[in-house]
């Protein structure tokens, strides 16, 4: 396994607005990243999710997803997802991202702590 990297970023402005892909992204601490919903308080926070058990997103949430499990998807459903309709936030390239929820994580200068895993929204 190579090195882990950040493939791809995204951020929406407001809910229900495509991800723009972002080549930089400002992480502010407890806030989340600039310019996304969710830094800005317009997020639905799971809202339109049928599962009563799933937590609420909070304000400053950073959601990730391995490029690995979009390609498994591609080829054991025969589903291609176009850039940004995961409606995540950061795309991840050799980093096995399950394995970093409990832990404290450095993105770039930014440090992350992986509180859950963030399974598909009813929205997606």
């Amino acid at each position: 396994m190579g090195i882990g990297r950040v493939t791809q970023l995204h951020i929406a402005p407001d809910s229900g607005e495509p991800m723009q892909a972002r080549k930089t992204v400002d992480a502010v601490a407890e806030r989340g990243l600039r310019g996304d919903r969710y830094f800005e308080g317009r997020g639905l926070w799971n809202f339109l999710d049928e599962d009563p058990n799933r937590e609420v997103q909070e304000a400053s949430d950073i959601t990730f997803i391995e490029a690995e499990a979009l390609a498994a998807v591609e080829q054991d459903a025969g589903i291609e997802l176009s850039t940004g309709a995961h409606r995540r936030n950061v795309t991840t390239q050799n980093v096995p991202l399950n394995h970093l929820v409990g832990q404290t994580f450095t993105v770039g200068d930014a440090i992350c702590e992986g509180i859950q895993l963030c399974e598909p929204c009813g929205y997606m």
